[in-house]
């Protein structure tokens, strides 16, 4: 069993999109953390126009692989009312080569109604997330 506020760096990458029970997960990984202790992780981007877009031809809607889609401010909400501060998210910039390109996948599937056009891309948006556990002892677990 591993003891808390044991490691200064925790990092998870293409992880949390998976998990059955995502906050348990990241109240673990606080309690984990030292005071000061650093989170980062990544995953996959639902932004309303990727979702307007793609859905079921980017990687993200992949259910049941992946459980949860989460946007800049779910995932700021989550690791908030978990305890974390500091919550800095990088984002992917919308490639519209990408975009147009799954656009006319989608709009020719469903003219020719083709099952090879259903074919998942192997990309999608990420956003890179680094969040802190505070050092000070009020900080709410």
């Amino acid at each position: 069993m591993l003891e808390e506020n044991q490691f200064d760096v925790i990092v998870m990458w293409a992880t949390i999109e998976h998990l059955r029970f995502p906050k348990n997960t990241l109240t673990k990984v606080f309690k984990l953390l030292k005071p000061g202790g650093l989170f980062v992780f990544n995953t996959g981007n639902d932004s309303k126009i990727f979702r307007w877009a793609v859905t079921g031809y980017s990687m993200w809607y992949d259910v049941p692989g992946h459980l949860f889609f989460y946007n800049p401010q779910s995932i700021r909400f989550l690791l908030q009312t978990i305890g974390y501060k500091n919550i800095k998210i990088n984002k992917d910039k919308i490639n519209f080569n990408i975009l147009w390109r799954l656009i006319a996948h989608k709009i020719l599937d469903v003219i020719l109604n083709s099952p090879s056009l259903k074919k998942r891309a192997n990309f999608g948006k990420l956003m890179t997330i680094s969040a802190y556990k505070p050092t000070s002892k009020s900080a709410r677990v």
